[in-house]
This record gives structure tokens, C-alpha cells and sequence, in this order.
């Protein structure tokens, strides 16, 4: 005989929650980021992604890799500097929600450059979608896109050695050098003296040198360099726009 009623030993209700994998480990365990855990490995930078952070990572799908140029891939992962790189242009060196990002924001990169947000229908990073936004990483957060970001290629300011006056082969980036106003002058190839002498004019080298309009090789950034009012917009086989790839050439139309 006893004198109260013995009641169990309470046990908790609450569900036991897995914290998150760091990013390396999240696209790991993602089918359709595997390409991009092939190059993260082959660059030598899971160490770094698994890192304390914390890190944003726009994080493009097999599918993304998939409609690269034929052999742009495998070329990458045989120039390990250039993939790094490429890497690097789509990792920020902070966490960045979706409901941080603005229309027109520009966020710099390891890489060094800034990519473009753009807030409307959709979310873009450049000339990529924003498919899953907001993966939660014990390091940062992942944000899943639909094209590979490729950063503006920034050159040496070297003059052209072929611009001239039109008409007149003996007015070269030289004769510009020496009287800015010069820097004005149309060239034989149509493009100006601002833009083919960048070191006689102090212009910025920022454009792509491997940028051309799509199936058309000919046309270039010094293409859209002629005419941005209207080149700007025109879509290059990477899926860039000129705005994007082309930066010099189209300053004035930012």
C-alpha cells in the first residue's frame, strides 16, 4: 500500500533539430550542385568553403556548367588559376540573405569584382536567375542560380598598335597622347581614339577579352564599343549581356 500516485519521469517532446552542414558539405549532399563540388575540389577550396566564414555562395547547377561553351569546362578544370577565379566571383565574404539584396546593389566578390543584383519578377545575380534563395549553412548561406558567373576580364592599358585617324595612318594612339582632346577622334575601325588608346586617354581596361555576340565571333566588345546605345543589350554566348561583359564600352550607359 501506498500513499500517492507514482507518475513517470517527464520526457521532452521537443524534436531534436540537425543543425545545418557547412556549404561544402550542403552541396555534397545536392544532386544537382555535383559539378560544382567537382570544381570547388579541383580548385582546392573545400578547406576554404568549409571555413568559419561566414560566406554567400551563388552556387549554379549542373545544368548552369551544362550550357557553357563545348570544352569550356574540361578547359577549366585544366587551368586551375582561371577556374579559381571564376570560383572566387561567386563567393562573398559575408552572409547575404535575399531579403538583404536591393535592386541595383553591387556586391564585390573574393574575386574582386562586384556582381549586380536585380530585384523584380525575379531575383538575378548578372544574367542568372535566383532558383532556391536563402540555403541556411552552419557557415553562411547558399543561394542556387541558373547560369555560371563569369568576372569582367580587367586588362593592362595598353594602346591599340592598328588604331589610326580616320583617313590618316600617320595619326596614331601616339598623336592622341599628345593633346586629350584627341581622345575624341574616330578611328579606320570605327571605335574611338577613348576607347582603342586606353593608356593615351587614361580610360579603364575593363572589358572581356573572350566576350563575343552570340554565334557571331566578329563582335566583340570594341564591336559594341562603336554603338552601345544600342549594343549594350545585345547577348553574348555566354549568356552575358555587353552591359555586363563589356564594361568600358558601355559606361556611359549605366
Amino acid at each position: 500500500v501506498i500513499s500517492a500516485v507514482l507518475l513517470p519521469p517527464a520526457t521532452t517532446m521537443a524534436p531534436t533539430m540537425t543543425p545545418p552542414g557547412t556549404i561544402v558539405e550542403i552541396a555534397v549532399a545536392t544532386p544537382e550542385l555535383s559539378t560544382l563540388v567537382t570544381a570547388v575540389t579541383a580548385a582546392g577550396l573545400v578547406d576554404t568553403l568549409n571555413g568559419e566564414g561566414p560566406f554567400t555562395v551563388f552556387a549554379p547547377t549542373n545544368d548552369a556548367f551544362d550550357d557553357l561553351p563545348n570544352g569550356t569546362l574540361e578547359a577549366l578544370l585544366d587551368d586551375i588559376p582561371t577556374l579559381t577565379d571564376i570560383l572566387f566571383y561567386h563567393v562573398v565574404s559575408d552572409a547575404v540573405l535575399s531579403t538583404d539584396l536591393m535592386d541595383g546593389m553591387m556586391v564585390p566578390t573574393l574575386q574582386g569584382s562586384n556582381v549586380t543584383v536585380g530585384v523584380g519578377d525575379t531575383v538575378t545575380i548578372n544574367n542568372a536567375t535566383v532558383l532556391l534563395p536563402d540555403v541556411i549553412a552552419s557557415n553562411g548561406v547558399v543561394h542556387v542560380i541558373s547560369a555560371v558567373l563569369l568576372p569582367p576580364a580587367t586588362t593592362d592599358c595598353v594602346d591599340s598598335a592598328t588604331w589610326f585617324k580616320n583617313g590618316e595612318p600617320s595619326k596614331d594612339c601616339a598623336w592622341v597622347s599628345e593633346w586629350a582632346p584627341r581622345c575624341g577622334v574616330r578611328g579606320a575601325d570605327r571605335t574611338d581614339a577613348s576607347y582603342s588608346c586606353p593608356a593615351a586617354c587614361g580610360t579603364a581596361c575593363e572589358d572581356s577579352m573572350s566576350w563575343f555576340k552570340n554565334r557571331e565571333p566578329s563582335k566583340n566588345c570594341a564591336w559594341v564599343s562603336i554603338f552601345p546605345h544600342a549594343r549594350c543589350t545585345v547577348r553574348g554566348f555566354d549568356k552575358t549581356t555587353a552591359a555586363v561583359a563589356c564594361i568600358t564600352a558601355c559606361a556611359g550607359q549605366r
